[in-house]
């Protein structure tokens, strides 16, 4: 959409700009803002956050998270806000440990839930999520992390992942196979279009 402007009206005999005539300008956008934060206080067996309609993108951000099972790290997305999709999910990951173990992939094609790996000492992690309220595209998840091992050393990974759901996602959860998460925060963030 293109707005036309007099140039020449902003601009005063001395080549200054008026004074309140770029206070209608638009522009801005691209700045993320705080839509919610979660901090763990006590033992949960799974995380939900809200995904509200507001945004485009979102970024989720996971710090110092921790499991008391050393357990498999799982994510499932809900497009009603109480069920989880138990299918359409496909993703691919890519760890590099530090210690003697190296690297290793994994991927699922129409599973569920996604699995994020394992949560051993401490999980840190970063996720863009794409399309979560559109209703013609996939739902796109892409993720870096970090799981920290006291025994077995660092692993970092990559992942990108998709869900076949043309309904709005409207919460998203990250659950183990057993045990408890007992610290961490999840922040989510929208960016601004305007």
């Amino acid at each position: 959409m293109s707005k036309s402007r007099d140039l020449a009206a902003l601009l005063d005999s001395s080549g200054d700009v008026v004074a309140g005539a770029l206070d209608n300008a638009g522009g801005g956008g691209g700045a993320w803002e705080v839509i919610s934060s979660s901090t763990i206080s006590s033992s949960v067996s799974s995380v939900e956050i809200t995904i509200p309609t507001t945004h485009e993108r979102y970024r989720l951000m996971v710090s110092n998270a921790s499991n008391s099972g050393n357990a498999w790290l799982y994510v499932s997305l809900s497009t009603d806000g109480s069920t989880y999709l138990s299918s359409g999910y496909r993703y691919m990951s890519r760890s590099w440990q530090t210690d003697s173990t190296g690297n290793f992939n994994t991927n699922g094609y129409n599973t569920s839930p996604i699995s994020l790996g394992l949560i051993l000492s401490s999980f840190d992690g970063q996720f863009d999520l794409l399309n979560f309220n559109n209703t013609r595209h996939k739902k796109i998840m892409g993720m870096y992390s970090l799981t920290n091992d006291n025994v077995d050393g660092d692993s970092t990974s990559v992942l990108t992942a998709a869900n076949d759901a043309t309904s709005s996602v409207s919460k998203i959860k990250f659950h183990t196979n057993s045990g408890t998460f007992d610290s961490g925060t999840f922040t989510l963030y929208g960016i601004k279009t305007s």
